[in-house]
């Protein structure tokens, strides 16, 4: 299933493949010399995705530069809210162990493993055509995850 990114953000670069590829392949050496990675994504609304879901990961989807830079399993998806709470943004992630909890969590940490600033995840998110809160998701294809009680 294709999984589209972008390679800008507010005019500055994303650099999502290679933050990808960084954590996917190892000595994978990009060419802007970066070294953050990119752990995940987040998108709103229900998810497409599923566990064991083959991610074609791209850039210029429906586009004629459309470029698939990687496939790989999708390994968890975690069911989110994106809401803003006195000026900042929250997200609120719901833990199932028994009854349902809900969690805040970290922004700093959920930017960092989406590969943003939380300047480039506020211009992403902050934008008139999104309501919050928005029921969201995360898509991981690596082993981290943000729940205590697998």
């Amino acid at each position: 299933m294709i999984l589209g990114f972008k390679k800008e953000i507010a005019g500055q670069p994303t650099y999502f493949k290679d933050k990808i590829l960084i954590g996917m392949q190892k000595g994978y050496v990009p060419e802007n010399h970066i070294n953050s990675q990119k752990h995940h994504t987040i998108r709103l609304g229900e998810s497409r995705f599923s566990v064991g879901t083959n991610i074609h990961f791209s850039y210029g989807v429906r586009t004629k530069q459309y470029e698939c830079f990687l496939e790989a399993p999708c390994t968890h998806v975690t069911p989110i809210w994106i809401k803003r709470s006195d000026g900042l943004f929250k997200i609120q992630m719901f833990i199932r162990k028994g009854e349902e909890t809900r969690e805040m969590l970290p922004m700093l940490d959920v930017c960092n493993n989406d590969g943003l600033s939380i300047g480039q995840f506020n211009d992403w998110f902050l934008r008139p055509d999104i309501t919050l809160p928005a029921k969201s998701h995360i898509i991981h294809w690596t082993k981290q995850r943000y729940e205590r009680f697998d």
